[in-house]
């Protein structure tokens, strides 16, 4: 549910576009809660996915992807089964079955659209510090090894949003970056993510939030919960409200009529234009 926008700022067929790409986001969701179900391997909607199923039972309006947490211990085994089970139309994006694939987590896409476009994200959920000063070097750590592994892989020629400063930085790096074997920071990823520290904290080893919001409590994944999204049943934590409020704040409250109206500009230029112009959705 999308509230408080301005319908001559934003054009009818950008939320046609938006619903058809949502339902797109549903049927992988759907494929990975069957996976899930058949095997008996954990995944949590998080982030965005799961404020849209805890506040509105839908996306939200302009998200383009659906993110979701797995139990490291059940990670590679999940990513496997995914890999045998998914219908034929979707597949799983991983650094070990794509080459050049720039990220050090998976992905299920859909094959013949580029992943960057639509997919959902499967985030390792694994152990984490419980010290402040040890949090901020696991945080520094894997912010600066994701980058440094996707900056390397990464085409400069699609990232089309980036500016002649941002794109003069990421070619210096790529030259520097040329000197460090890939397998090598996918490796460094790998053993943090696997690492087990003492007491009852969670981490994700993915890199984009901080020393805080990037550090939960065990008990909040210690069991699911079925949260509705789109008329559908998906897991969640257990302790939904206190994850999200931790991460956020006042998830509750919708953001500004203007912040959702520039989220969905940039949803249209980038991801609806692309699917429009390969005939995946109606103009």
């Amino acid at each position: 549910m999308v509230e408080n926008i301005d319908s001559k700022a934003i054009e009818n067929n950008v939320h046609e576009g938006m619903d058809s790409l949502h339902q797109m986001l549903l049927y992988m969701l759907t494929e990975l809660e069957r996976v899930s179900h058949i095997t008996g391997l954990r995944y949590f909607l998080t982030y965005g996915t799961l404020i849209g199923a805890v506040r509105e039972r839908s996306l939200i309006g302009w998200d383009v992807d659906a993110d979701v947490f797995v139990p490291v211990d059940d990670y590679d085994a999940l990513c496997t089964a995914l890999s045998s089970l998914l219908p034929s139309d979707l597949c799983v994006y991983s650094p070990l079955s794509v080459p050049n694939y720039e990220y050090t987590f998976a992905r299920i896409g859909y094959r013949g659209i580029d992943h960057k476009i639509v997919r959902v994200d499967l985030i390792p959920l694994g152990s984490g510090p419980r010290r402040q000063t040890a949090r901020i070097a696991y945080s520094l750590y894997v912010r600066f090894v994701n980058l440094f592994y996707m900056l390397k892989l990464v085409p400069l020629e699609e990232k089309i949003h980036y500016g002649f400063r941002k794109k003069l930085i990421t070619r210096f790096a790529k030259a520097v970056l040329a000197l460090i074997p890939s397998p090598l920071l996918l490796s460094g990823v790998t053993w943090i993510r696997r690492k087990r520290f003492a007491g009852r904290t969670l981490a994700d080893s993915c890199g984009w939030f901080g020393p805080r919001r990037q550090f939960f409590d065990a008990d909040w994944f210690a069991n699911t919960t079925r949260v509705e999204l789109g008329d559908q049943l998906f897991n969640g934590p257990s302790g939904a409200h206190r994850f999200l409020e931790w991460v956020y704040g006042d998830y509750m409250n919708p953001v500004s009529a203007e912040e959702q109206e520039k989220q969905l500009r940039f949803a249209h230029r980038y991801y609806l234009t692309p699917l429009r112009q390969m005939g995946v959705i109606a103009n």
